[in-house]
């Protein structure tokens, strides 16, 4: 059921969308644009170590803005006049998650220009940019240990808003408290535009 689009869309949008407005507000206006369900990798990739994926917060301070008016067409120049937010709500499929959780980094030991750098985003339908980020002692990452399915983590990705955390890197890791025959994580990432 979980490589069933509709199914997704008929059974998980409207929880997203109640978590969202119990989160920012019930007069907020939510559009869900994309959603994506990750299962273990490869074995190929996991022998090989390569399970990390690069840390990136999906979207440039200026790639965002592209992204709304892409999918909000004609109502996107009034949209932009307000507040915007790209809120990316991830949740895992089974728990506890042992391995491969998701982890964040504190937006307050980022500095944008030194530490972020923009890449091309390429899809069949849509290209856009999103920023790839380098390593620095002063980040601060962060995640939830043993994350349940009833948790649920929104990473905000893009914010039209000065003064406040804009573009929060995140990626996944191979946790070294986790067992030897812990599952890999699985997990569905749901990326929306939240308005006001």
């Amino acid at each position: 059921y979980l490589d069933s689009d509709s199914w997704i869309q008929e059974n998980h949008y409207p929880v997203i969308e109640s978590l969202l407005k119990a989160k920012f507000g019930h007069g907020i206006d939510i559009h869900i644009f994309d959603h994506t369900v990750l299962s273990p990798l490869a074995p190929f990739f996991v022998e090989k170590g390569l399970t990390e994926t690069l840390p990136n917060p999906d979207q440039t301070i200026l790639s965002g803005e592209n992204r709304i008016k892409f999918h909000m067409g004609s109502r996107a120049f009034d949209l932009l006049r307000g507040r915007c937010r790209i809120i990316n709500v991830w949740m895992p499929l089974f728990g506890p998650v042992e391995d491969c959780p998701l982890t964040f980094c504190d937006w307050n030991t980022v500095n944008v220009e030194r530490d972020y750098r923009s890449a091309d985003l390429i899809f069949p339908h849509y290209i856009g940019e999103q920023y790839l980020v380098t390593h620095h002692s002063d980040h601060r990452w962060y995640f939830l240990s043993g994350q349940q399915t009833n948790e649920f983590t929104l990473l905000k990705c893009w914010d039209n808003k000065e003064g406040v955390a804009r573009c929060v890197a995140h990626t996944s890791f191979m946790c070294p408290t986790a067992s030897g025959n812990a599952r890999l994580r699985e997990s569905a990432e749901f990326r929306c535009l939240v308005f006001g």
